[in-house]
């Protein structure tokens, strides 16, 4: 689907990319739109203490639940955890950054604090490459 926005949207929608670990742009809408659908469906008044505890994130979603992203970022102090291991130095970027999972999340890694690590996007790929290999991912750089 294709959907109009206005300039301000755009600029609004590209701001929140770089805060929130630079989604897609249709990944991001429809997070922000998940959230919002979230809070207005949530009860107006308290719920009594004695009640069930909050459900966890379905298992399948895609979504990293906001206090975990917030963690990770914390962690990270807002730049890329990799740590080189020729020289045992860690990277200082801090622009398009992105959340990885140390076990794969297509192989069952949880969306957790402990498995979560924020890394820019040279080094997201180069941990996607050791895993999943080179001509894997060639498909997703545009190579053959």
């Amino acid at each position: 689907y294709k959907i109009e926005v206005s300039e301000k949207a755009w600029k609004l929608l590209q701001e929140l990319k770089g805060k929130m670990g630079n989604y897609q742009d249709g990944e991001l809408l429809e997070l922000l739109l998940q959230e919002k659908a979230q809070e207005l469906t949530k009860p107006t008044t308290p719920a009594p203490e004695t009640s069930a505890p909050k459900s966890v994130e379905s298992p399948h979603s895609r979504y990293i639940p906001k206090s975990v992203r917030a963690e990770v970022m914390a962690r990270a102090q807002g730049r890329c955890e990799y740590i080189s291991p020729i020289t045992n130095e860690r990277c200082t970027e801090v622009h398009h950054m992105e959340f990885d999972h140390r076990h794969a999340y297509a192989s069952g890694g949880a969306h957790s604090v402990q498995n979560l690590r924020y890394l820019c996007r040279g080094h997201n790929l180069l941990h996607a490459i050791h895993t999943y290999g080179s001509e894997k991912m060639n498909s997703y750089l545009g190579g053959k």
